[in-house]
């Protein structure tokens, strides 16, 4: 089952309650038809408890109406599609502001949820230093199957912050930008490794 970030616009109060008892479900439990056919070998996967809060109460979800760095970035192998969108200062390259818009797993969408934390406030170069490790970190750990989600964060982060250099031509982009695109396109966003 797949699950949209929720937004701002209250659901009505059965589709809520079926939704978020199937996702929870969803979130704790590995339902890949592509690992195992009979339900009887499906893996229970733990989540910790800021994953669960961050996937319950995600932070920063929505639409960024004046956002002047947009990146969007998906996994065709899971179908996770994640939009991160900042309004940058011009003048001092801070992030003020960031939201998130994720369709996938749970896991997709807490990692969203705690990105967005992790950079606003920081500057392009701070933000761009931030790994799926440190994501990892922060989240209290994230199941194997489930590291490609916090890999696509980073990788989300990095092309708003090329998109926000683009834009504006006359700023130095931070260093290692490039390299940095190049290297997470090469990962291969299951095992975490370079192809």
């Amino acid at each position: 089952m797949r699950a949209a970030a929720r937004t701002d616009a209250p659901a009505p109060c059965s589709f809520r309650l079926f939704a978020s008892a199937a996702l929870v479900y969803n979130l704790n439990t590995d339902l890949s038809p592509r690992q195992t056919r009979r339900p009887s070998e499906w893996k229970l996967m733990q989540y910790s408890e800021k994953v669960m809060e961050h996937f319950t109460n995600p932070h920063n979800a929505g639409v960024l109406e004046d956002a002047n760095a947009v990146g969007e970035v998906g996994n065709p192998t899971c179908g996770d599609i994640m939009k991160i969108s900042m309004r940058v200062n011009e003048d001092t390259d801070i992030i003020e502001d960031v939201r998130f818009q994720t369709f996938g797993c749970g896991a997709a969408i807490a990692v969203s949820s705690i990105i967005t934390d992790m950079i606003k406030g920081k500057t392009l170069v701070e933000a761009l230093a931030i790994d799926n490790d440190d994501v990892v970190e922060e989240l209290g750990g994230l199941p194997a199957l489930k590291i490609h989600c916090s890999v696509l964060a980073e990788e989300g982060i990095a092309a708003a912050i090329k998109d926000y250099c683009d834009k504006h031509p006359e700023k130095t982009p931070p260093e290692g930008l490039q390299e940095k695109i190049e290297h997470l396109r090469s990962i291969d966003l299951h095992t975490g490794e370079d192809e």
